[in-house]
């Protein structure tokens, strides 16, 4: 009895041991700081340079996206961001350092975050790797993150010695789609107002191209003049007008088309980034509606989202993973709850598996 037990315990350890416990490090958001139960962030102006500690083991990003959300005011465009980090040598960091680094802005001018991470022994020994989200940047400033820029991601892992840095961070590159390439972005402020300046700015020319004519005409000709001006600069406003509406209505039906793609990748698959990798491909280069659950890892109400994902989705790619469907008895799993609904047949959505072993894939119903 008691060696039965023991394995119990040994096997039990070994399927925790393997997992990763996520730390939410969105807090509320605000401008300045965010803080929750494990996790400090606070902006800073300048690099923290260290030139006497030994430096920090390297993290790894995992995924990193833009998207789109209301502060009440204005449609904004964020950037969300996931690293992690072995646990076994978490105690050696002392925190991280997140830098953003536009590659329009003047003279690389960056954008820096510290986080201070409280993580229990008990957690540090229970699980395979620390993983950190945050999208938090500048959260709530109007037109912070701008579309039609390449914005460059640097997580280091501090202490941060000087001369050996590059040992000690990880980068990615996330690019924003212009405005006119984008159905999604196109909808938010920072696009919206930029037609704006754009219109404005035509009709300052147009008007000081006016005032010229009007000085070297007679003075009886002014008020026919400024009457004219009253009667196109209307009608200009209203074509522009008229057309930008079609060109909207145009890409909002080539999208209700194309309909949204959700991607979602068991929670035991070893394909996890090579899944974010593919999302973030079809989002950015492909111009798709796409969700992904492992852009989700530290939701609260991850089956609320799976849930509308799927009842919304025109198309569902199921990444598997090693076990067979009947073990998969975790029922807060994205990837378990799709499955089902693929089962019972209760969507119109096409279900889609992917596999990299047929072994693999027979363990599925299809």
């Amino acid at each position: 009895m008691e060696i039965v037990v023991c394995w119990i315990v040994l096997l039990t350890w070994g399927l925790v041991k393997g997992e990763d416990f996520n730390i939410n490090c969105n807090g509320d958001c605000n401008r300045t700081v965010a803080n929750n139960t494990t996790c400090n962030v606070k902006w800073v102006e300048s690099m923290p340079w260290s030139n006497h500690e030994k430096t920090a083991p390297s993290p790894t990003i995992v995924s990193g996206n833009w998207f789109l959300y209301n502060n009440g005011q204005s449609l904004e465009i964020g950037v969300n961001i996931t690293w992690k980090q072995n646990a076994a040598v978490f105690n050696f960091v002392q925190g991280y350092l997140l830098t953003m680094t536009s590659l329009k802005s003047m003279a690389g001018r960056s954008s820096k975050w510290i986080f201070n991470a409280s993580v229990s022994s008990q957690t540090i020994n229970r699980y395979e790797n620390l993983v950190f989200n945050y999208k938090c940047f500048h959260y709530g400033t109007k037109n912070f993150i701008r579309a039609g820029r390449t914005y460059v991601l640097d997580v280091y892992a501090m202490p941060v010695y000087e001369e050996q840095n590059e040992k000690v961070f990880d980068t990615i590159d996330i690019k924003i789609p212009d405005c006119n390439s984008n159905v999604e972005i196109a909808e938010s402020t920072y696009c919206r107002d930029e037609q704006t300046d754009y219109l404005y700015l035509d009709f300052d020319e147009n008007e000081s191209d006016e005032v010229e004519v009007t000085t070297a005409a007679p003075k009886d000709s002014a008020p026919s003049k400024l009457l004219w001006l009253y009667i196109v600069i209307p009608l200009l406003m209203l074509i522009v007008t008229i057309i930008t509406v079609s060109i909207y209505r145009h890409r909002r039906r080539k999208a209700i088309v194309a309909g949204s793609v959700v991607i979602l990748c068991s929670r035991d698959s070893h394909y996890g980034e090579v899944t974010s990798r593919l999302a973030t491909w079809l989002k950015e280069y492909m111009n798709r509606d796409v969700e992904c659950n492992m852009w989700r890892q530290t939701d609260n109400n991850i089956l609320d989202w799976c849930n509308k994902q799927l009842k919304e989705a025109s198309q569902v790619i199921l990444v598997c993973g090693e076990k067979d469907y009947e073990e998969q008895i975790v029922h807060s799993d994205p990837f378990v709850v799709a499955v089902n609904r693929m089962k019972s047949n209760v969507t119109n959505a096409n279900f889609y598996m992917v596999a990299f072993h047929d072994e693999t894939k027979s363990k599925f119903p299809l």
